[in-house]
């Protein structure tokens, strides 16, 4: 199980599902990805799949993967 880190200003978190709307906003705008190396999403499908094949999918298969990072500032 991985673990949820909070600050006053931070909080990291495994990525979830619900997460997709975001995630599509930040992957559909090709001058923000371009370094990255993946195609812009064209769907909000795109980015739900990206999250269950790749975040969603290391949690299952090796305990660990990358954060969300949550400005809690806002």
């Amino acid at each position: 199980m991985i673990k949820t880190l909070e600050t006053d200003r931070m909080i990291l978190r495994p990525f979830e599902l619900t997460d997709a709307p975001d995630m599509y906003l930040l992957g559909s705008v090709p001058r923000i990805i371009r370094y990255v190396g993946n195609a812009p999403f064209k769907h909000l499908t795109d980015a739900e799949n990206y999250l269950k094949a790749h975040p969603l999918n290391d949690y299952r298969e090796t305990g660990f993967g990358r954060l969300a990072c949550i400005d809690n500032t806002i």
